[in-house]
């Protein structure tokens, strides 16, 4: 325990570097983000969650697929295994994990208030809005990485499947490599608009329940039962992103570039709503 405590005291009265000193805020308020996270057991514990929920998911797909193929092995519901459609459909099992991106982004900005750490951040850069924005690009990133490392677990699993059924999906078609492309990058956005829920709903209980509840709950029966506001909608404007506008039957969604332009338009919103409550509220 004196060791430790030693150890802890040395490391803590190192001086701090001419370049970290030279280096703007808000470059020194996002490494300090990164910091945080890294060195939080909670991190590594959403994305095992991210990961065993998007193993999950992407079995129940191929297991359906396997159940309803067709005698000659390569068809679904009419649509080839190897055409891009399919491995569109295949590849948004990467997007299950993403309530562990939701769950992280808002834990990492309510948290402060929890934990009581929210006075000595504000203090130590008054300006809330550099700190706001400091924890969206760090969590951006953050929820960037989870969905690669989905998409990773996804390939692992798909690819092996396809073999079996003698598919040759190309995975460098363009359509596809735009899937590829657009998953990560909508796991991001999720990040940095969980940041912001966290900002406007303090409890982190509550702020999580919000989430889940509109995710899986809420705004599919909005797009059931009101299909033209409903795919207008977060979820439903990241489901076009990711190449499935056709995925509910009966119900049109909107097309690709259309889903990641609304979707990219809520991350915005989001961000300029939580920094203005941000700097507005006491702590």
């Amino acid at each position: 325990m004196k060791t430790e405590l030693k150890i802890n005291q040395t490391s803590a009265e190192q001086p701090v570097t001419e370049e970290v000193k030279n280096r703007p805020v808000a470059i020194r308020l996002v490494v300090a983000e990164f910091t945080k996270v890294k060195t939080a057991r909670m991190t590594y514990g959403l994305l095992v969650g991210s990961i065993v929920i998007t193993a999950l998911a992407a079995t129940a797909i191929l297991y359906h697929m396997n159940k309803v193929i067709s005698d000659n092995s390569v068809l679904i519901h009419g649509i080839n295994l190897g055409s891009p459609t399919a491995m569109d459909l295949i590849l948004s099992s990467a997007t299950a994990g993403v309530i562990c991106v939701l769950a992280l982004g808002i834990l990492g900005m309510a948290g402060e208030y929890r934990h009581n750490t929210a006075v000595s951040t504000f203090l130590i850069t008054p300006k809330r809005s550099q700190v706001v924005v400091a924890k969206m690009v760090c969590f951006f990133v953050m929820g960037v990485i989870f969905g690669i490392i989905d998409l990773l677990i996804v390939i692992s699993m798909a690819l092996p499947w396809l073999h079996a059924m003698a598919v040759r999906p190309n995975i460098f078609n363009s359509n596809v490599t735009i899937t590829l492309i657009c998953i990560p990058l909508a796991t991001g956005l999720y990040g940095m608009i969980a940041v912001s829920l966290g900002s406007l709903i303090r409890n982190q209980v509550a702020a999580l329940i919000v989430a889940l509840a509109w995710t899986m709950i809420v705004e599919k029966m909005i797009i059931v039962f009101l299909p033209e506001i409903g795919r207008w909608l977060p979820v439903a404007s990241v489901t076009a992103l990711i190449g499935l506008s056709n995925s509910i039957p009966g119900i049109t969604l909107l097309t690709r570039w259309q889903g990641g332009v609304v979707f990219a338009l809520y991350g915005v919103v989001f961000a300029i709503i939580g920094t203005k409550v941000t700097i507005k509220r006491d702590v």
